[in-house]
């Protein structure tokens, strides 16, 4: 076979993998996944949608990845986040950051004697 009818045949079989692997990212997504969702925004920013790539990175930082909130930091350095949007995450790391400081000195006071 020519070269020519090869990649192209390689390129559409890339074309169905890569279409297959955004569909299984999307379903894992919606089950809770929180790298899916990750994943998801990086794939929203790769085609030039940012408004549905920053919602997919405050959804995955919400789950508990910090690695969407940097994702975030870096749209709003860009100019494709509001401040807003950046203070809200920032918020809710530090309110998460206090819960977790209350459960640990609750959990010392019931040690102690």
């Amino acid at each position: 076979m020519p070269k020519r009818i090869i990649l192209y045949q390689n390129c559409i079989t890339m074309d169905k993998v890569l279409k297959s692997e955004i569909y299984h990212t999307e379903e894992a997504a919606m089950k809770g996944h929180t790298r899916a969702t990750h994943n998801l925004g990086f794939e929203e920013v790769k085609n030039g949608r940012f408004e549905r790539a920053r919602k997919h990175f405050i959804i995955g930082f919400n789950l508990g990845l910090h690695e969407s909130l940097q994702a975030l930091r870096e749209l709003y350095a860009e100019g494709h986040a509001s401040k807003e949007d950046y203070a809200a995450a920032s918020v809710h790391i530090y309110q998460a950051l206090l819960r977790r400081q209350r459960k640990v000195q609750i959990g010392r006071k019931q040690k102690r004697p």
